[in-house]
């Protein structure tokens, strides 16, 4: 409450006025993971409090919920204003830091079929695809290339793990294993004449 007292020339009068004082909302926006690979998604919350209900929600990524779910593809900034129903705002942001410049991709390669005891190759061309450019791998049967050479004696899925910046993507190939036909070549005589037929 202010009073206000008015003189002139010895006389007086007062007056009074309230001011009321709203409390402003408050927010401290969070996400499911401060840093992902690009592709993924985390779930963005206001976590609101305070203010007279109801609130607003306007967030810079064009959302007005309390929550929702984002896929960005580079490092965003989220921003929020929480209005309530006197008009106090309250402000709050959260960036989620994205690795890599695209999704990263991982290729085993198509499906083959080959003889037994015969050697291929597996792997894409290439294997390892978006991310941060820079590559490992890791295939089911032990090898670290990118395009290993197999020779399975059965049919076999290999899978590769392509890791980039801490991301990883799998990928899966079958190579089909035909069985080598068996010959054992025989004669009626083994030993005969020259000029004699067997």
């Amino acid at each position: 409450t202010y009073t206000v007292t008015v003189t002139s020339s010895g006389c007086t009068a007062t007056s009074s006025v309230v001011v009321t004082v709203n409390p402003k909302p408050s927010v401290s926006p969070s996400t499911s993971a401060t840093t992902i690979c690009n592709g993924q998604t985390v779930t963005i919350k206001a976590n609101a409090s305070g203010g007279t209900t109801p609130l607003t929600f306007s967030w810079t990524s064009g959302g007005s919920d309390t929550s929702f779910t984002a896929t960005p593809s580079s490092t965003t900034a989220y921003n929020l204003t929480v209005t309530d129903v006197n008009s106090c705002t309250g402000t709050g942001s959260v960036t989620v830091n994205v690795t890599g410049a695209s999704t990263l991709a991982a290729d085993a390669g198509n499906p083959k079929t080959v003889c037994s005891g015969v050697s291929t190759n597996i792997g894409g061309s290439p294997t390892g695809t978006g991310g941060s450019g820079v590559y490992s791998y890791s295939w089911s049967h032990g090898a670290t290339t990118a395009n290993p050479t197999v020779s399975p004696t059965t049919t076999t899925t290999y899978t590769v793990t392509v890791t980039s910046s801490g991301c990883t993507a799998t990928s899966s190939v079958i190579i089909t294993v035909n069985p080598k036909p068996d010959v054992a070549p025989s004669a009626d005589v083994t030993t005969i004449c020259n000029g004699q037929t067997t």
